[in-house]
């Protein structure tokens, strides 16, 4: 889907070599160790705990995302009850299988498993007139461009950066079923931001609308900000509820108990038909949740993002971590917003832009420096969480798949993996041999 017209992009920031991968205790070139802590930059912010936006603004703000981009952003209690024939099957031939090499388990993608995608999207059975769906997540999922869990990939070594992942969800995130799979294996759904295949097994169908609607509603909740968090037990996989930063989880009642104040949730789950039933979890509230959202403080925005620091690159939230865009929309949506998936998308979304192209080295700098620390900045392919400027340089926290680097003896560009959250500057090169700064269309302060 729209990941796929990115990917060519991203892989010539990514590369997949036998080199060892920079942990997040290891400094990029210029990086000095007290930059790797999130009050370095924020006390050399402005008004750092000043108070951007009210939760009434960023609820204004993302009614603006959703009107400035249709088909990305949802506001899913406003969508239509049913989709009529064309609209339902645009939605599906949307998904397109790459274009160029793809090697399906180390081998070339044969006729039959390309023939096979298509088939199973079950474009036959879209009727006139199909009624939308309404369901829960029960544990993280991944996002499919095809209903098929098969990996497809550019290289037959290649097991890190998957054609076919689009996104990944956390558990209790509202979603609406639009279509069923051939095999019945996969529903097509429509989340907050963005839309694809996900295994039928991975979703609690509501009773009602007003079941699934009353608890994406819910005006008490917690909100992870931790990297990710562990919550409960999956009956499924013996292993705990993985959220990742920003998932919001409705609040039951605080208990008080021997160990102090905690959080009694409800947490989605499916019955043995396929039904949305609710349990309870309790969370204690010393754990890295907090009660609402987060204050949009640039303060706020700098500390989530150094709390994702040495977190491994994720494609499309591969590894159970982030790429350079889900890094942005998980910061930001423990503020209450409604970020696009997708970096260019972000780069579209409403707010005070910075222009950078067509400008030159030194008028990007000063221009920068317009630039509050906290927004994000922008290449083809590539966002960035910009921090500010130290010794002349300016610095940037992110998740990145490689740079490259000048050979001392030979002077040719050599491949540096990377493949973490890191800190850098913008001076870093790129394989063109501009440096980012170079590359970068410009900045937003979302407002």
């Amino acid at each position: 889907m729209r990941r796929l017209a990115a990917v060519l992009t991203m892989l010539a920031l990514l590369v997949i070599t036998c080199a060892p991968a920079a942990t997040g205790a290891e400094a990029l070139p210029n990086v000095s160790r007290p930059m790797l802590a999130a009050d370095y930059w924020i006390n050399n912010t402005a008004r750092p705990d000043q108070l951007i936006l009210s939760s009434a603004d960023i609820a204004l703000f993302n009614k603006r995302i959703i009107a400035d981009l249709p088909g990305v952003a949802f506001d899913l209690a406003a969508y239509p009850a049913t989709l009529d024939r064309p609209t339902l099957s645009s939605l599906l031939s949307a998904a397109q299988f790459p274009q160029g090499a793809a090697y399906v388990s180390g081998l070339p993608a044969s006729a039959a498993f390309r023939e096979n995608c298509q088939r199973s999207i079950n474009p036959a059975a879209v009727k006139d007139a199909n009624p939308v769906r309404y369901g829960l997540t029960v544990r993280r999922t991944d996002i499919r461009t095809f209903p098929t869990l098969s990996g497809v990939f550019d290289s037959p070594g290649d097991r890190d950066f998957d054609r076919f992942q689009e996104t990944a969800v956390d558990p209790a995130e509202p979603v609406l079923i639009l279509h069923e799979s051939l095999d019945k294996d996969f529903y097509f759904i429509q989340m907050r931001n963005y839309r694809g295949w996900v295994p039928v097994q991975d979703i609690a169908l509501a009773k009602t609308r007003q079941q699934w609607l009353d608890y994406m509603t819910a005006g008490d909740f917690l909100v992870v900000t931790s990297s990710t968090l562990g919550i409960g037990r999956d009956p499924a996989t013996g292993g705990p509820l993985l959220f990742q930063m920003g998932a919001k989880i409705p609040v039951v009642r605080a208990e008080s108990t021997g160990a102090g104040l905690s959080y009694l949730l409800k947490v989605p789950v499916r019955t043995v038909d396929g039904v949305l039933a609710f349990r309870t979890e309790l969370v204690p509230a010393s754990a890295d949740v907090h009660r609402g959202y987060l204050p949009y403080t640039r303060a706020n925005t700098i500390r989530q993002a150094f709390r994702m620091l040495g977190d491994p690159y994720g494609w499309g939230g591969l590894a159970d971590s982030v790429d350079c865009s889900s890094f942005i929309a998980n910061i930001f949506r423990t503020m209450g917003f409604l970020l696009p998936r997708n970096a260019d998308e972000q780069e579209s979304a409403p707010g005070l832009k910075l222009a950078l192209a067509g400008k030159s080295a030194a008028e990007r700098l000063t221009l920068l420096q317009q630039l509050p620390p906290g927004s994000p900045v922008f290449m083809n392919g590539h966002v960035m969480l910009y921090l500010g400027q130290s010794g002349g340089k300016p610095y940037i926290i992110h998740s990145l798949g490689s740079y490259s680097r000048k050979d001392p003896a030979t002077g040719r560009l050599q491949r540096v993996p990377v493949m973490r959250v890191v800190v850098s500057d913008l001076g870093l090169l790129l394989s063109s041999n501009r440096t980012f700064l170079d590359a970068l269309n410009g900045g937003t302060d979302y407002r």
